[in-house]
């Protein structure tokens, strides 16, 4: 029974801890410099990036909010951005999320879904 609270009270809770929010790339720049200036390097110089991205924002109920390890709103990684190979024309077809796992700082590039028109 406990469980089962526990899951519905965290599902109630959720949106409330974390939110979307779009982030510019200039600010993950500022990051990836003072954090591992190496990788922004080997993104910068392969990949043309979307200056507007996403990120999760953090809500007042987070556990890093409460716990004083970051502000209320404070965008946190990974930070997903549309991207294409650079020198290449037109639409992003890209999309690249960097995220500060356990072992350090990485990169996922993939396609984009595209949706299918509807028949």
């Amino acid at each position: 029974m406990r469980i089962c609270l526990a899951i519905v009270v965290s599902l109630f809770l959720a949106p409330f801890a974390m939110a979307g929010g779009s982030l510019s790339w200039a600010e993950v720049c500022q990051r990836l410099e003072k954090d591992c200036p190496k990788l922004l390097v080997v993104i910068n110089q392969c990949f043309d990036v979307n200056p507007v991205g996403g990120a999760l924002r953090l809500g007042p109920r987070s556990s890093d909010v409460i716990e004083g390890r970051a502000e209320t709103g404070a965008r946190v990684p990974p930070y997903v951005f549309d991207c294409k190979v650079k020198g290449t024309t037109g639409a992003y077809p890209l999309t690249i999320e960097i995220g500060d796992w356990d072992d350090g700082w990485k990169f996922i590039i993939r396609e984009k879904q595209l949706k299918k028109p509807a028949e």
